[in-house]
């Protein structure tokens, strides 16, 4: 007994903040979306592991986790300071369990960090994701027409234009997902919001567009891979700083893309029940709202849906 309480004690002290959040990930990556884990992974990366990622846990303290959760607040960051808590008081969380550290420094930080946060959001409500008018669409597709930046990138500002999909979904797009000459991209559940697979019907001038990127994406398993290291998607912000470079900073958003497509459907459709089924991606809240049934049951309904999701696709820019 006595021999396995010094080993614990020796592993603990060479564990450190990046250890448990490894552990963390990996324990829970089976359950998890590839873009989930990796986001996990990439915002404590980025915003963690520079206060923290190389102190045991043991030596980290509630005035350690406000100081690092504050500054994150101070530039205005709130979405990004929720997750990033978030995913810290989880990775000690599990810390704990695991290797018998005895206090969650997250956790202790509970009370003060809900007043900080009420004074940040306050400072800084929230905004929802910018979107053009109708009026202003032509004057964006021009833009967006006219940007001469990177093949790559013009294209996955075009696939979620025409797509109406969550730019997450495009990111991490691979080619295995696609038939081309059915026209379909069959998204695997692990990847949906809803957590069920999913056929996105593809109009003519997307699968014109990915025959076009399949020289550009250099034999990877990406769509649209990072211009420098072809086995990683493209950055989050990627399509952000095509918008800023075509003059729709903070006019328009990648998510906006979404919201125009379901603008433009409702001209073409008699009631806005539809619109859930005619876009890329669906919530269980969205298709109980607009009357779906589950997959596998009345089947002819189903089919009758796809087809009309077939039609709407195809329209012209």
């Amino acid at each position: 007994m006595e021999k396995a309480r010094k080993q614990l004690e020796a592993e603990r002290g060479a564990i450190t903040v990046r250890t448990i959040v490894d552990a963390w990930i990996k324990e829970y990556r089976p359950h998890w979306s590839a873009g989930h884990a990796w986001q996990c992974q990439q915002s404590l990366q980025d915003h963690a592991y520079p206060h923290i990622g190389d102190k045991q846990p043991d030596t980290v303290e509630p005035a350690h986790i406000l100081d690092l959760i504050g500054t994150l607040l101070a530039e205005g960051k709130v979405e990004t300071a929720r997750r990033v808590r978030q995913r810290l008081d989880a990775a000690f969380e599990h810390g704990c369990l695991r290797y018998g550290f005895r206090s969650n420094p997250v956790a202790l930080s509970k009370r003060e960090l809900a007043k900080r946060f009420k004074v940040a959001q306050a400072a800084n409500p929230e905004e929802h994701f910018p979107c053009v008018s109708r009026e202003q669409i032509p004057q964006l597709l021009r833009a967006m027409r006219a940007y001469v930046g990177s093949p790559t990138t013009a294209g996955l500002l075009w696939f979620v234009c025409l797509t109406g999909c969550r730019t997450g979904e495009a990111r991490f797009a691979t080619w295995n997902e696609f038939d081309l000459d059915k026209g379909e991209w069959k998204v695997p559940a692990a990847r949906m919001k809803a957590r069920r697979p999913h056929i996105v019907y593809l109009a003519p001038a997307v699968v014109e567009l990915l025959r076009g990127l399949q020289y550009y994406s250099r034999g990877g398993d990406y769509l649209f891979p990072h211009p420098t290291q072809i086995a990683k998607p493209a950055s989050e912000n990627a399509l952000l700083f095509v918008l800023a470079a075509i003059g729709f900073k903070e006019k328009h958003s990648g998510h906006g893309f979404r919201r125009m497509f379901s603008t433009l459907l409702k001209q073409r459709l008699r009631t806005r029940s539809e619109i859930p089924h005619a876009l890329p991606t669906t919530t269980r809240s969205t298709r109980r709202n607009a009357g779906a049934s589950r997959i596998g049951t009345r089947t002819s309904l189903h089919a009758s849906r796809s087809e009309k999701r077939r039609r709407l696709l195809e329209f012209d820019e």
